[in-house]
């Protein structure tokens, strides 16, 4: 699943969240990296992206639990974000984002890495694992 969207600078609280211990430590074991403080946000604009990411919302992915006294848990993703960085979408249970957003992680910084700056395009793969 191909999903493209375009760059923006979120609110800060990614940053926060993925570096709280039980979050952090749950990213670690079960999307295999730690990642870099905060997440990437892309705004999806086109119908066959916003089809995409419901879909991709339907499915159970890799549950993130709930960590300290916090009520939201999440969901995520193994990604490739461009042509190389792999990292995870995250779907939190609780968000102040529209349905048009994908947060994603990566173990080193997405905007240096791929040397991104707001409003570019940036292409994720959503690596779907089978069982």
């Amino acid at each position: 699943m191909i999903i493209d969207g375009e760059l923006f600078t979120g609110a800060g609280q990614g940053a926060y969240f993925t570096q709280l211990e039980g979050y952090r430590r749950q990213f670690e074991t079960k999307l295999g990296f730690t990642p870099f403080p905060g997440t990437v946000n892309l705004r999806v604009r086109t119908q066959e992206g916003l089809g995409a990411l419901q879909r991709l919302r339907t499915l159970p992915g890799i549950p993130i639990d709930p960590w300290g006294g916090s009520t939201c848990g999440a969901r995520c993703f193994r990604v490739r974000i461009g042509d190389r960085l792999l990292g995870g979408l995250v779907i939190p249970d609780e968000t102040f984002y529209s349905e048009d957003v994908l947060e994603l992680m990566a173990p080193e910084n997405v905007r240096q890495a791929l040397g991104l700056a707001d409003g570019d395009t940036v292409r994720v793969e959503i690596l779907l694992e089978h069982g």
